[in-house]
């Protein structure tokens, strides 16, 4: 009797709680400091679609509430940025890379910030036909033997946001991909997590090193390489990697 009490509590907490989740964070948002919009949309019990608008540029990416802030990550340049949008003291927040950005809510109802991008939004169609170009060269092998077998490993910390994520890159040619990503600010903080599976190759465009990853989850993302000084690291679309023991696969 005390255990079904308890779920029953529980289940009733839980979905007062995901109730104001929705009344607070569902809606449309602007920067009143930088060109920047954002829009908030309920997808599922769990989860959020959170469009972002800034300086004419559309983005789009997924988050989910944790202790009471949204935590997730948005698709910039085939980089997953980790991000989090907060309230404090009555002050809505965007919060990414380390900078905390101050948000109006000017609408209860979000609005679809798709229709007001410059460019149109890429889809996973036209990053799968830029799958099918490019081809193999010596530099390109050589990229490839460097990372097989590897762990490519990023991380950021700074003002209270870290992040963390990894791709590893097996020799048989798939990738497993984990990233973790936590903010902590007073008496606030969380978690969010995700993860992906699914092949990887190295090709050359142009003077460009491509390394390709292909997953039914996200489609085709694309990093261009470049070398760092340190033989231990490497540039991913400019964004400082560490090749590191892949602890997935050989």
């Amino acid at each position: 009797m005390k255990t079904a009490l308890f779920v029953i509590v529980t289940l009733f907490f839980t979905q007062a709680l995901n109730a104001q989740i929705d009344k607070k964070y569902v809606g449309t948002y602007q920067s009143p400091q930088a060109d920047l919009k954002i829009a908030v949309f309920k997808t599922t019990e769990t989860s959020f679609e959170v469009q972002l608008l800034a300086e004419g540029q559309f983005y789009k990416g997924t988050a989910s509430p944790t202790f009471g802030i949204l935590m997730g990550t948005y698709d910039y340049n085939s980089n997953p940025i980790g991000f989090s949008i907060s309230k404090i003291l009555g002050q809505y927040f965007i919060t990414s890379d380390g900078v905390d950005i101050t948000l109006e809510r000017t609408a209860e109802t979000p609005s679809d910030l798709s229709k007001l991008a410059k460019k149109p939004t890429t889809t996973s169609t036209s990053q799968s036909s830029k799958a099918t170009s490019g081809n193999e060269t010596s530099a390109s092998k050589q990229y490839k033997q460097r990372i097989a077998g590897k762990r490519l490993l990023y991380l950021y910390t700074g003002n209270g946001y870290s992040e963390k994520w990894h791709y590893d890159l097996c020799s048989n040619g798939t990738f497993y991909f984990y990233s973790n990503s936590s903010y902590l600010s007073g008496d606030f903080s969380g978690v969010t997590q995700s993860d992906d599976v699914g092949n990887w190759q190295v090709i050359a465009r142009g003077n460009q090193n491509i390394l390709q990853l292909t997953s039914q989850k996200n489609g085709t993302k694309e990093f261009t390489l470049t070398n760092r000084a340190d033989a231990g690291e490497l540039n991913l679309n400019n964004n400082r990697y560490f090749i590191t023991k892949n602890e997935s696969c050989k």
